[in-house]
């Protein structure tokens, strides 16, 4: 029998005190992405998203870490809202992307891991423009809206 197979994953909207949004951009890409990655086994959601952000960013003092959306992977969407779950061996690993927000509880420099080449801060119009997370039927105006009530 075929094994069905998911990753959950997670991201992270970082805000600074200026209520602007922290993107990457990856070695060897022309998209922008949010900070974040895999849950590895045995691994919690909150240790994952803090060290994937310290790994990839360098920043380490977040606050208000609050869970938003989830991010299923394009074209799981099935009749009746079922979720097909791609199966061991096919080309899509079945990434579900658990979205969070936070925010910076001090100004810190941001200090890239050896995986991205550039990163910048900026207003949540320009991350929805930049950003290739909207396509997976996420609206960051909803998760704006809800992020904009975490005292910075």
């Amino acid at each position: 029998m075929e094994k069905q197979l998911f990753h959950l994953g997670v991201k992270m909207i970082i805000q600074n005190s200026q209520g602007k949004v922290l993107i990457l951009k990856p070695k060897g890409h022309d998209k922008w992405d949010l900070p974040g990655g895999k849950i590895q086994h045995g691994e919690s959601v909150l240790e994952a998203l803090q060290g994937k952000i310290e790994e990839e960013t360098g920043l380490s003092k977040l606050t208000n870490i609050l869970p938003q959306k989830m991010i299923l992977p394009q074209g799981t969407f099935a009749t009746h809202l079922k979720v097909k779950v791609p199966l061991e061996g096919t080309p899509d690993d079945g990434l579900i992307t658990w979205l969070h927000t936070c925010s910076l509880l001090e100004d810190q420099p941001v200090v890239l891991g050896p995986d991205y080449q550039e990163f910048q801060w900026v207003s949540w119009r320009q991350a929805r423009n930049l950003l290739d997370i909207d396509c997976a039927g996420v609206s960051l105006n909803l998760v704006e809206e809800e992020a904009h009530a975490i005292p910075a």
